[in-house]
């Protein structure tokens, strides 16, 4: 959707640079239409949050011809703990968190679902350990088709 496209290039700039814009998505919920800007990084506080709502708020006054819906609720939020995992990246800044994993296709025992706990992330590669079954596990990151943190595992 263009205006998606137009509404981020604006966000980029004025979003912190430790803040990754994680997801901008409008989307049909019960209350109507709802206009959801997801934010994910370390320091996510309450002020930052209100600071890019009001920014953004600015811009779709006034953009509001751009706009593809009449009514909708503008939402800016964290991703949270149990967000889903995208790329690389993501992997290795989640070492140490348990995650929740659905692969395409099946292990050779059978399995295309882990839980554990991210060991390590490089290229192609994931490697979890689920304390359940005392087992380790090296999962191909492209073979990865869902991918979500659950919580961190303090030591």
């Amino acid at each position: 959707m263009q205006f998606l496209n137009e509404l981020k290039s604006y966000l980029s700039p004025i979003i912190p640079s430790d803040i990754e814009l994680f997801d901008i998505t409008f989307a049909k919920e019960q209350g109507g239409r709802v206009l959801r800007i997801t934010l994910d990084g370390a320091d996510l506080s309450l002020d930052r949050i209100t600071t890019i709502s009001r920014l953004t708020s600015k811009y779709l006054d006034a953009n509001e011809d751009k706009i593809p819906y009449d009514k909708y609720t503008l939402e800016v939020t964290s991703a949270g703990l149990d967000r889903p995992l995208r790329g690389v990246l993501d992997y290795k800044r989640s070492i140490g968190y348990v995650c929740k994993i659905e692969t395409k296709s099946k292990a050779e025992d059978g399995r295309k679902k882990y839980n554990g706990i991210i060991k390590s992330a490089e290229e192609d590669t994931l490697t979890l350990y689920s304390e359940t079954e005392s087992k380790t596990f090296e999962v191909s990151i492209s073979d990865i088709k869902k991918a979500k943190l659950e919580y961190l595992v303090v030591e």
